[in-house]
């Protein structure tokens, strides 16, 4: 009896020794773990977080608001003198109009539209150091209403050639995640006017 008691206390000491022999080998195999490197980051702001209230963020895109009137004098269309980046992007918005609490609905260009008088279409192109937004309609000079062509407003979001790898993470058609994709509020839309 007293060696078969032997045995067991001898055989549990030996397995509890190989347990322990096993996991110190997982966490050292765990520990060396390596994978390859990720992608870089995009860069932020130099400066010291947490400078006036706020953390150094990334502003490497930009956000333009401005106010159109259009008519046969200046073609229908607003140019504006602006650089962007060779893989910059340029996103349009056009106010579309304001719920009960006051949020502008933003829709993306291009855009049609069925007016009583006729087709109505929302456009813009770019280059590097232009944009112009434009309208083209089948309506006759003078006979369109002017709640298409007078006080309207767009939004200009200008979206770095590095995020556009992410393309999959955003609804381009939804300013608000745009907004939010990008880290922007309000107070970071700048104005511009046309030239």
């Amino acid at each position: 009896m007293f060696n078969h008691l032997t045995d067991c206390l001898l055989k549990e000491i030996f397995m509890k020794k190989i347990y322990f022999l096993l996991l110190m080998i997982g966490a050292l195999g765990f520990q060396a773990c390596e994978g390859p490197m990720g992608p870089p980051g995009i860069d932020g702001m130099d400066g010291e977080n947490g400078v006036d209230g706020e953390d150094g963020g990334v502003f490497l895109s930009t956000v333009l608001e401005t106010g159109v009137n259009f008519s046969a004098e200046n073609n229908y269309q607003a140019a504006f003198g602006f650089e962007i980046f060779e893989d910059d992007n340029l996103l349009v918005y056009r106010a579309i109009g304001a719920d009960e609490e006051e949020n502008v609905a933003w829709m993306p260009l291009p855009q049609t539209v069925y007016a009583e008088e006729g087709v109505v279409i929302y456009n813009y192109y770019f280059t590097r150091n232009f944009f112009s937004i434009f309208l083209e309609t089948s309506v006759p000079d003078g006979e369109l209403a002017s709640e298409w062509i007078e006080n309207q407003y767009f939004r200009i979001v200008v979206v770095p050639g590095q995020f556009l790898e992410e393309a999959g993470r955003v609804d381009y058609g939804d300013f608000n995640a745009v907004m939010k994709w990008l880290g922007k509020e309000e107070r970071d839309i700048e104005r511009i006017d046309p030239k």
